[in-house]
């Protein structure tokens, strides 16, 4: 156990044990093989994305090293979009106690879009909006002349991502004086269970029975570097790496024995899909 071990220091041992086991027994694939590791996927892959992109062009497979969902470990066959936005208001500022009616509050305008916010939640269909953080006023006794929120939204399909930034740069200003503006957008599109996808998976779990071991498949609310490889329409697999629980958590941990495992079947897949 340790910081990082789950996620994802023992996916990464996978891959380069599983490459150098292929390479010392003669087993290595007739085809091209690009292996990128890159240190800011926890953040959305802001300086690496042209780099997975630009490697991932082409692809005819991805294999992503990220753990296993939950304490089975089950292959991720799809992954929610994650869109950040920015909503920033306007207001004049003025003594609360002499002067209000010549103030325009901008936190009385952004309370109302956090109201409006909330109602684009659709949990039925997979889509949560949160408002995370807020911020604005200068003094107890001024009317504030600028608040800000920064809302967090997952999807599940490129459809839905369309339909919420719509909505969300539709929103009109409530509180006379003020203005309001929008900025951000989706920066990791959502990886869809396409049926290329899900015939994928299946074969990576028909695999697994063959070496002994059972595997699942299951969606997450998360997201990583399959839902720009996947949107790019390159097959994706993920959650190859390993098995464990508490990630990002006091008492991060792996399954040593069922690493075995995982080495076996990214070796059996580099062959099998080449």
């Amino acid at each position: 156990d340790g910081p990082c071990v789950l996620d994802m220091k023992a996916g990464i041992a996978t891959t380069i044990v599983g490459l150098q086991t292929l390479k010392h027994n003669n087993l290595w694939p007739d085809r091209p093989l690009t292996v990128l590791f890159n240190t800011d996927e926890e953040v959305g892959s802001p300086s690496s994305r042209p780099l997975v992109e630009h490697y991932a062009k082409g692809a005819a497979y991805a294999l992503i090293m990220e753990p296993g969902q939950g304490s089975n470990g089950a292959l991720k066959t799809e992954r929610k979009g994650l869109g950040e936005f920015r909503i920033s208001v306007e207001g004049k500022a003025s003594h609360a106690g002499a002067f209000p009616e010549r103030g325009a509050s901008a936190i009385h305008e952004l309370s109302h879009k956090v109201i409006d916010l909330q109602a684009m939640n659709d949990w039925k269909n997979g889509i949560p909006v949160n408002t995370g953080l807020i911020s604005g006023g200068s003094a107890r006794n001024t009317i504030p002349a600028y608040a800000e929120a920064i809302i967090d939204v997952r999807v599940r399909t490129t459809i839905q991502a369309t339909k919420f930034e719509t909505s969300i740069r539709a929103l009109k200003q409530t509180v006379n004086g003020t203005t309001i503006n929008i900025e951000g957008g989706f920066h990791r599109p959502p990886m869809e269970r396409t049926p290329d996808i899900a015939a994928l998976a299946g074969k990576l779990i028909e695999w697994s029975n063959q070496l002994g071991f059972k595997m699942t498949e299951e969606s997450t609310g998360g997201g990583s570097d399959a839902n720009l490889t996947a949107a790019m329409g390159v097959l994706s697999a993920d959650g190859l790496g390993s098995m464990g629980e508490n990630p990002h958590a006091e008492g991060e941990n792996i399954e040593i024995r069922e690493q075995i495992n995982r080495l076996a079947l990214f070796m059996k897949a580099i062959n099998s899909l080449s």
